[in-house]
């Protein structure tokens, strides 16, 4: 099941990608469920 896969490089290009074209400290991308959050990748 995707969600329950750990951290992917994709994600974590994609976090970074988000963080320096924003100009923000930090980026983080989780997928949500029902009832659980799974954090895929920070940066």
């Amino acid at each position: 099941m995707l969600l329950d896969v750990p951290s992917e490089k994709g994600f974590g290009q994609l976090t970074r990608h988000a963080r320096e074209t924003r100009d923000e400290p930090t980026a983080l991308v989780s997928l949500v469920d029902h009832d659980r959050q799974f954090p895929k990748a920070t940066y």
